[in-house]
């Protein structure tokens, strides 16, 4: 499995970002929610649409991450150093050698695609999925 060459598309505060793969597979990754921010690691839950080259119809998922974060207080951002992608779930017919080359896209390229989350949007996601819990 190679990843030669990936094209990010994103803006900071457009989502969904973007991960075109030398294959033509484009991974749409949707705004995370944040479950926990502990010291410098970040865990959070993401949407995911997979389109692969030559079709018109996206498979959804979700995945869970792990990441490895730097926060600067001073600017108000969170920057992914690194990401563990610990959970995947997408369609049961979805082959295994494209869900761990999607696992694979998705850590390699997560750093790029996520580079600097603003603070103050992690702590309200945090908040909001607190709120959730207690809901249940």
């Amino acid at each position: 499995m190679a990843l030669l060459s990936v094209q990010v598309c994103w803006s900071q505060t457009e989502w969904p970002k973007s991960i075109v793969t030398t294959n033509g597979m484009v991974i749409n990754v949707y705004q995370p929610q944040m479950e926990a921010f502990i010291g410098n690691t970040l865990k959070s839950r993401s949407a995911i649409s997979i389109l692969e080259k030559g079709s018109q119809n996206p498979i959804f998922g979700v995945f869970w991450s792990l990441d490895l974060v730097e926060t600067n207080r001073d600017t108000r951002e969170v920057a992914i150093e690194s990401s563990k992608v610990t959970e995947i779930k997408i369609p049961a017919d979805t082959g295994h050698f494209e869900k761990d080359f999607i696992k694979a896209t998705l850590e390699t390229h997560i750093p790029q695609v996520m580079s600097h989350l603003p603070l103050d949007e992690v702590l309200t996601s945090l908040d909001e999925n607190q709120e959730d819990k207690h809901m249940i």
